[in-house]
């Protein structure tokens, strides 16, 4: 039936729709009342209905913390269905209509705390309409997704963050990733504040109200999450345009425009690199990178509106060289986004690591292209580092894992998708040649612009580039958790050709329960030879392999480039020569080397004393990250140390990392390399905290004092890691006036700062007070949460106890998006069974942790007593004969 035909009964029943001349009637007293309709169950919409086309309509002002919309949604029905349900999520839909052609009906809204469901008389027929929905929603500052308000220095801002799930809080839509189509925004704002959108501005034109109203482009065809707005009292900085001319912006908070120099002059150097690697110009028509005010770490890449926290882009003269290196890499892999996920977007979020696990890949290399001095390589170690320890857990997920509910969308976001997925792309695109890799790269690329792919169709192009199968091998590493480890070990005969033997096995941490079948892989290991410029390869199943090594003996034999999604456990003869010759291997391979044998221990397979007595000769390493391993290491270890031991910890930690923090100094120099600067920022607070360099924690606290009366005394980049020195040595002098300065601190970062060091504080009583003061209230800021972020076990349980005791009030107090910070541990084996028993309790829900995040806290819980049980007596016994 034509929408006309039911026109006039909908106008006389729908109460939204109510009319001065169709008042609408009583039913009968003995008409029962209607049955709500069942929304959807799981994360996906009904099928038989899919969006066109949007084009939403907005009224935003910052200084509220509500606002208004509508949404007008062209929508194809496939099959009849009764009602039609969106994604919808804290807003509150005042009136929708439903037209085709030009006929248009009032529509029953149903609201559901997700979803909202219109109805229309005799239901939806095949065919296209277009829903219109006028609607009102919330804009607060603690909320994590949506249009998040956001203050700096007395103005107020508003900047949308959409992944995963959050564009159904500015409009109902299909939130799913797989509905890619253009959308239109316009946007309604106070006078004296800027409004921005994923595609160019068309038309700003003034209200008599005072207001003015912003029309965009249509974009490209987007998927609901890449959806992106800001509004606010920004300045805007010129950064030139892409080779194509698309026009490059940089827009931060009032008055910092002088700051964003340095992210214009990089930018266009970065995106040139990612175009000559793909083939493909910058797809969009202009390229905003906007700071969020406030934000703490990280960034979002929504196509032409990329956003930042403040230190990615607002970085002063004053600030470090490693500050800058990490804004380039970050800045990176929002770029490389804009062809891995947004231009070729994942159909499932199953398949996230297509967008980011690429987009982390893409960092190594962007930054060599463009800095080749910044020896950007070293982040593919690292990468494959991190990977390893996430791959460790016998609850490990897959790459790909299946995602149905809320909770494994949030655990896709961690490092097995991003660095364990790009140790796996730079793990084959080593095997199969860069050049093959990048042909089938482009291919993918190519075939799915503008649509939307999964790991089938990646595969099947770099199967087509490389002329063989590539999604067998592939497949292993996405589909099935676990990480390989790989003995090594060389033969050396005379007469013949020196050999690797390559035997496979399977990388667990200690405390590590393996259940079921044991994973098996088809695994490409890529092996550096002595000196020579290209790597031997070779790939591994279930049996031992051979790899041919050439004449003679080679002195180096380790995984090349340090790449390769396995621990490479070098045998009893070939690791401590590896040792020896550490220097002549690139920086990546130390880095993995070292990294490598530090699993071997987490994996007792090594005794701890074999990577201490090596500390010394690493932590004077010039390659990137190489001495930030040794210190992760030291610092895992403090807690372990025994008090009649600490004169020898600090001796150690002293002999290992001193000659470093002596160089480096707690005040930059001008002219330094950005390891130095990474070295200020990770060597010295272990050092000083551990009483290693009383000089170097005697200048903490002198810094600390200064910063508390003026915050410019020392460099942003130094407020976390100065005050967490300062308060591990000097928590007499300092508990006292950062507790009292985070209650009237107006600078989020130092905010930050503080409560950063406050959780640092080493005595429980103090900590207690911290907690009480700061966990308390009806309202609780999720910044405030850093302080149950501990791993003293001085103080851990104290964090543990209270929000046990205090968590159906801290779950009010606490925003919904926030509520998986409250799931605490303690690494105490007496407590271990009665914690356990409380986070499956607590927090098994998909909109906490869900069975897999809880499974994965107790396994991590169960690692770090099987691991301080271990290696305390290992460290007692080295100290004791340090």
């Amino acid at each position: 039936m034509k929408l006309a035909l039911a026109l006039a009964a909908l106008l006389t029943t729908t109460a939204a729709c109510r009319g001065a001349d169709a008042p609408a009637k009583a039913p009968p007293a003995d008409t029962p009342a209607p049955t709500a309709p069942t929304p959807p169950t799981g994360l996906r919409l009904p099928e038989g209905a899919a969006p066109l086309a949007y084009r939403a309509t907005l009224e935003v002002d910052p200084r509220l913390e509500t606002f208004r919309g509508r949404a007008e949604v062209d929508v194809r029905i496939d099959r009849a269905m009764p009602i039609l349900w969106l994604d919808a999520e804290e807003l509150t839909v005042r009136a929708a209509t439903v037209a085709r052609g030009e006929d248009r009906v009032a529509a029953t809204v149903h609201t559901h705390p997700r979803h909202v469901g219109l109805a229309i008389p005799d239901g939806f027929a095949p065919g296209d309409v277009t829903i219109t929905l006028d609607y009102d929603g919330r804009q607060t500052a603690e909320q994590s997704y949506g249009l998040r308000r956001k203050e700096d220095r007395g103005d107020w801002y508003i900047v949308t963050q959409h992944e995963a799930q959050g564009a159904r809080r500015a409009l109902p839509c299909f939130d799913e990733p797989r509905h890619k189509v253009p959308w239109t925004l316009e946007l309604t704002v106070p006078d004296g504040m800027r409004a921005f959108g994923n595609a160019k501005e068309l038309a700003d034109e003034p209200l008599p109200d005072g207001r003015h109203r912003v029309r965009f482009a249509p974009t490209k065809p987007l998927p609901s999450y890449l959806l992106a707005l800001a509004v606010g009292p920004y300045d805007v900085v010129d950064a030139g345009a892409s080779r194509h001319g698309a026009p490059i912006r940089i827009i931060v908070p009032r008055g910092q425009g002088a700051d964003a120099a340095f992210a214009a002059a990089e930018t266009p150097k970065l995106l040139a690199a990612l175009e000559d690697y793909t083939g493909i110009p910058y797809p969009y028509d202009k390229l905003d990178q906007i700071v969020v005010p406030g934000a703490p770490r990280g960034a979002m890449e929504n196509a032409g509106l990329i956003t930042y926290a403040p230190k990615l882009l607002v970085i002063p003269p004053s600030e470090s060289a490693a500050t800058r290196r990490v804004a380039l890499e970050v800045i990176a892999h929002e770029l490389a986004h804009q062809w891995f996920g947004n231009l070729v977007t994942m159909t499932w979020w199953d398949d996230l690591w297509l967008n980011e696990a690429f987009a982390t890949w893409a960092e190594a290399w962007v930054l060599d292209a463009v800095h080749p001095e910044l020896r950007g390589d070293a982040l593919i170690a690292q990468d494959r580092r991190t990977a390893l320890a996430a791959d460790g857990l016998a609850s490990a997920r897959r790459i790909r894992q299946p995602v149905e509910d809320e909770a494994a969308i949030g655990a896709a976001f961690d490092g097995i998708t991003y660095q364990k997925g790009a140790t796996v792309l730079h793990m084959f695109e080593q095997w199969l040649g860069p050049e093959v890799f990048r042909a089938g790269v482009r291919r993918y690329l190519d075939r799915f612009a503008w649509k939307t792919a999964t790991a089938a169709d990646l595969m099947a192009a770099l199967g087509e580039a490389a002329g063989r199968d590539v999604a067998a091998p592939m497949s292993t590493f996405l589909d099935q958790a676990g990480a390989p480890m790989v003995t090594i070990a060389r033969r050396c005969e005379a007469g013949q050709d020196a050999v690797a033997v390559l035997t496979p096995g399977r990388f667990l941490a200690r405390g590590a329960r393996a259940t079921g079948a044991p994973p098996r892989w088809q695994l490409p290991v890529c092996l550096r030879v002595g000196d020579e410029p290209a790597p031997r390869c070779t790939l591994v199943s279930d049996a031992p392999v051979e790899l041919a090594l050439g004449a003679g003996c080679p002195r180096v034999v380790a995984p090349a480039g340090g790449r390769g999604h396995y621990l490479a456990a070098l045998d009893r003869e070939l690791w401590p020569a590896t040792a020896r010759e550490l220097a002549a291997l690139a920086p990546a391979e130390q880095v993995a080397f070292v990294g490598d044998l530090g699993g071997r221990v987490d994996a007792g397979e090594l005794d701890l004393a074999a990577l201490l007595e090596l500390a010394p000769v690493w932590g004077a390493s010039r390659a990137p990250h190489v001495a930030e391993l040794i210190t992760a290491r030291l610092a895992a270890l403090a807690p372990l140390v025994a008090d009649a031991d600490r004169p020898a910890f600090a001796a150690l930690v002293a002999r290992a990392l001193g000659p470093a923090a002596r160089r480096v100094g707690w005040e930059a120099r001008a002219g330094e390399d950005f390891v130095d600067a990474r070295l200020r920022e990770h060597v010295l607070p272990l050092v000083a905290a551990t009483g290693a360099d009383p000089e170097a924690a005697a200048r903490a606290v002198a810094l600390a004092r200064a910063w508390l009366d003026d915050h410019a005394a020392i460099p942003r980049s130094l407020w976390p890691v100065v005050l967490y020195a300062a308060m591990r040595g000097g928590a007499d002098a300092l508990f006292e006036p950062a507790l009292a300065a985070v209650a009237t601190e107006p600078d989020i970062a130092a905010r930050r700062a503080l409560l950063g060091a406050l959780a640092a504080v080493p005595d429980a009583a103090r900590y207690r007070r911290a907690l009480d003061a700061l966990l308390a209230g009806d309202a609780i800021a999720n910044e405030r949460l850093t302080l149950l972020r501990v791993d003293d076990p001085a103080v851990e349980a104290v964090a543990f106890d209270l929000v046990r005791d205090r968590l159906p009030a801290l779950r009010a107090a606490v925003a919904k998006d926030w509520h998986a910070r409250l799931a605490v541990t303690v690494c105490d084996p007496a407590r271990r069974d009665e914690v356990a028993a409380w986070l499956q309790a607590q927090f098994a829900a998909p909109e906490d942790l869900g069975a897999l995040g809880v499974a994965q806290a107790i396994e991590e819980m169960d690692q770090c007593i099987a691991t301080r049980a271990a290696l305390a007596p290992q460290l007692a016994a080295f100290l004791g004969r340090s």
